[in-house]
């Protein structure tokens, strides 16, 4: 069965690269949740995850490129590079989401990433001082 986990995991990035976001959905269980890890934010329900999702559209025109799944049993773990336009051009950068499978549907999942940099790429600040020791 978790074989098949990876392939709703790569669905679901598909059917949101797709902008199809019903379809995306319905890969969910109706009470799952999501922790944003690079902003500390739990989102729960089909609801809220998806205008969480269309956030990130809105934003960057997001989108899920270069995905690497992994099976872990009841979990399926995706690390790839999200791509997107912000204020100053393209954006990139490395996420990891891992998601928790329960009767064939996502319960819940964790998205990992570097806020600083993608801010930083966006153009929303400036980027720290190098500090040496």
């Amino acid at each position: 069965m978790s074989m098949e986990n990876c392939a709703r995991h790569q669905e679901a990035h598909e059917a949101f690269n797709r902008r199809d976001m019903e379809a995306c959905m319905s890969f969910m269980s109706d009470d799952c949740s999501f922790y944003d890890c690079g902003r500390e934010i739990t989102i729960s329900g089909k609801s809220e995850i998806g205008q969480w999702l269309q956030g990130w559209v809105d934003m960057l025109d997001g989108r899920v490129t270069k995905p690497f799944y992994l099976d872990a049993g009841d979990y399926s773990v995706c690390m790839f590079t999200a791509a997107g336009v912000g204020p100053k051009g393209e954006v990139t950068g490395p996420y990891c989401e891992v998601a928790h499978f329960t009767n064939g549907k996502i319960d819940s999942a964790s998205l990992y990433y570097d806020q600083l940099s993608l801010l930083t790429k966006m153009g929303v600040m400036e980027a720290p001082a190098n500090v040496t020791a």
